[in-house]
C-alpha cells in the first residue's frame, strides 16, 4: 500500500484489494487496485459510477434509469452513473468532469462525502505503469474538487 498526505487535509491510498463472491459451488475471486482519496475539503454526494452494459440497457427499458446528460450523450453511452440526490450529483459532474470519462472507458468512481475511489473493476495495475494510474486517479480528484470549487463547496 501507498499513502500520501499534504498540508490540505488530504490523504492518498492506493492498494490492491481483493475479495469473494460465492453463489452455490461456484466462487469467483475479485482482485483490483484501488485508488482512494479522503479530502476532508470536499463533499461529494454518495454515488456509483461504472461503465454501462447490455443488462442495464435493458434495465432501463424495465424502468431502473441511471442519471444520463444530454449535453454528454457520449458519457451517458458508456457510464452508468446512479445516486439518490440526482440533482447534487450533476452539479459534481461538470463537463470537465463528463469529457474526461468520455475519452476513456472501463473505470469505476464511487463516493460519498470526504471519500473518494478509483477503480478498473477486476484488473490489477502493472507496477511499470502504477504511477501513471495513481496519477490519473489524483487528476479525477482534481477533477471533482474543481467542480466543488465552482460550486461554492470548498
Amino acid at each position: 500500500m501507498f499513502s500520501s498526505s499534504d498540508m490540505n487535509d488530504t490523504n492518498t491510498y492506493l492498494f490492491d484489494y481483493k475479495y469473494s463472491i460465492q453463489a452455490g459451488n461456484a466462487r469467483k475471486v475479485v482482485k483490483q487496485t484501488i485508488f482512494l482519496v479522503l479530502d476532508r475539503n470536499m463533499f461529494l454526494p454518495i454515488f456509483a459510477m461504472k461503465p454501462e452494459h447490455l443488462g442495464h440497457k435493458i434495465g432501463a427499458y424495465f424502468g431502473w434509469e441511471d442519471i444520463d446528460f444530454e449535453t454528454s450523450p457520449e458519457f451517458s453511452d458508456k457510464y452508468h452513473l446512479t445516486g439518490d440526490d440526482e440533482g447534487w450529483i450533476r452539479d459534481n459532474f461538470k463537463d470537465t468532469v463528463l469529457s474526461f470519462f468520455s475519452k476513456s472507458s472501463g473505470w469505476h468512481v464511487e463516493a460519498a462525502n470526504h471519500f473518494m475511489i478509483f477503480y478498473a473493476h477486476n484488473t490489477l495495475i502493472p507496477e511499470n505503469i502504477l504511477f501513471d494510474f495513481y496519477k490519473m486517479g489524483n487528476h479525477v480528484h482534481t477533477l471533482f474538487k474543481e467542480s466543488q470549487k465552482e460550486l461554492g463547496k470548498i
